[in-house]
């Protein structure tokens, strides 16, 4: 009789998973959607998760870790978060990865897409708060420049110096927006203001603007 009950019972869990099992939790499907769109940002010391709502959906958790590939079951819970969430007391230059899930009664989704962030002085979350990371930069006052983010550097390129007149044929990068490297003082564009720049298939381009 034991035997039979074991088997029937063994029988029963192997018809509901061949039904649909989530496999990497165990869990069975939560019937609920998975929020969508989720980014994150950087600020000084904290990092502001955001995604797009599930219309279903009766709260939201947050798992976070140091290391890609974040899920349920490695992840630091973040239970009933709101969009957008600000997750603070991070280590400025550390990178902190997100998934969000949705919560529908008692059943939780799966994993969202993961987002990162790497917290960094002067840094602003979505633009709330910010915090001076370069007082006197080297590359000096002037206007009419241009400024683009390419391979992870922040770049500003050309412009004038209001006071003297004074054109720039110069290119500046920088990782951190505190220190600062001139790539070179005699582009080929020549002295140049007014002009745009984008990143664009491998290369920045710079577009039109007045020379001198």
């Amino acid at each position: 009789m034991k035997k039979s009950i074991i088997l029937v019972l063994c029988a029963v869990l192997a018809a509901a998973c061949a039904n649909g099992c989530d496999k990497k939790k165990g869990n069975p499907p939560a019937g609920i959607s998975a929020p969508a769109s989720v980014g994150a940002t950087g600020a000084d010391g904290s990092a502001t998760i955001y995604w797009s709502p599930v219309a279903e959906a009766s709260s939201y958790n947050i798992y976070w870790s140091n290391s890609p590939g974040t899920d349920r079951l490695s992840g630091t819970a973040i239970a009933g978060a709101t969009s957008p969430h600000v997750h603070s007391g991070l280590s400025n230059g550390t990178a902190y990865y997100y998934v969000v899930t949705a919560l529908k009664d008692a059943n939780e989704s799966v994993e969202s897409n993961e987002a990162s962030a790497t917290p960094s002085a002067g840094a602003s979350a979505l633009g709330v708060t910010w915090s001076r990371a370069c007082s006197k930069a080297p590359w000096g006052p002037r206007i009419g420049h241009s400024a683009v983010v390419f391979n992870s550097r922040m770049w500003v390129i050309g412009g004038m110096n209001w006071s003297s007149g004074t054109g720039f044929a110069d290119a500046w990068s920088s990782a951190d927006g505190f220190n600062w490297e001139e790539k070179t003082s005699v582009a080929a564009f020549g002295a140049r203001r007014g002009h745009a720049c984008v990143a664009f298939n491998g290369e920045i381009w710079l577009l039109g603007g007045r020379a001198g």
